[in-house]
């Protein structure tokens, strides 16, 4: 909740700022049918393409979903900018260096942000999506999954000798009822001390190696379908687990992920241009004579 409170508080300076700053940006938008005055404050036009840009500055998920609740929101808050904005011209900060700066930085921001967004959206090209998607599918392809159900005993600390000794004395327990052929899904029901495992049988679905981790990986394959482990000690308590099924990865249809692959192709082309931005540039931080780093696929830029 602090961090939506600042970064309201942020746009909304930014905005007021920029009123005050250039009040002409407000009411400068061409008198055509298109673009609507909606109210005027002291003077000040305020049309409908200035709402749009609130919202896009507030934050479009931050804003009422009701489109009348929406719009009352967006024509208050751009009213109250104004006033305050106005209001501010005849503080101290409204005519220092301070506000120099940060109209100066909000500039940059925004021919960013519009920059980021120009080169990802022509970067979308059906071309470019089906190549992302088909790497996408080659580097996914082959992956095993094993389907698993658990029964866990938690124990909260490894080294607390006597809770674990109890969680383990519990595990036996169950694992002896298993041994008499009692359904797993029962007995789970019962035993597990894994909340989700109460409701579903202790399913926990179809898990790749990764998923899985070290003490189950060093087990799982070493059991049939339909095979029950023996005890099985993590980090996070004592686990009994059955393998129901094994498999290879079935990968989503283009169709199915085409919103996901357009994003990677869209952050790709923006780090791109960075990477490429960077290279030419002259780049000069006190003290270091390190160049700055390169931005890597991992961490990437967002556009908004």
């Amino acid at each position: 909740m602090l961090g939506v409170w600042i970064k309201r508080s942020i746009v909304f300076i930014g905005l007021a700022l920029s009123a005050y700053a250039a009040p002409s940006v407000v009411s400068a938008a061409s008198a055509n049918a298109n673009n609507p005055i909606v109210l005027k404050v002291n003077g000040v036009a305020v049309r409908e393409s200035d709402l749009a840009t609130a919202a896009e500055m507030y934050g479009e998920s931050l804003l009422p979903k009701d489109e009348k609740e929406r719009r009352d929101f967006l024509i208050n808050y751009t009213t109250d900018m104004i006033l305050l904005a106005n209001d501010a011209k005849s503080s101290k900060f409204a005519r220092g260096e301070d506000l120099r700066r940060l109209l100066a930085f909000t500039r940059y921001h925004f021919l960013m942000t519009r920059q980021l967004e120009k080169i990802g959206a022509a970067a979308i090209t059906d071309d470019a999506l089906h190549r992302a998607y088909d790497k996408a599918r080659k580097e996914g392809s082959g992956v095993q999954e094993t389907h698993v159900r658990d029964i866990l005993f938690r124990f909260d600390n490894p080294s607390d000798e006597p809770a674990v000794k109890a969680a383990e004395k519990k595990a036996e327990a169950a694992l002896d009822r298993l041994k008499k052929n009692e359904d797993f899904e029962t007995v789970a029901k019962e035993f597990t001390e894994f909340p989700m495992g109460k409701a579903n049988g202790g399913d926990l679905g179809w898990l790749s190696d990764a998923q899985m981790g070290l003490e189950f990986n060093e087990v799982a394959p070493k059991l049939e379908v339909g095979q029950i482990s023996g005890l099985i000690k993590t980090a996070f308590g004592w686990h009994i687990i059955k393998i129901e099924g094994r498999r290879e990865r079935e990968l989503p249809s283009f169709d199915e992920v085409r919103k996901q692959v357009e994003l990677v192709v869209a952050r790709q082309a923006q780090i791109d241009l960075i990477n490429k931005l960077r290279a030419a540039a002259e780049i000069e931080r006190p003290g270091q004579k390190a160049p700055a780093p390169r931005v890597s696929t991992g961490a990437a830029t967002e556009s908004k």
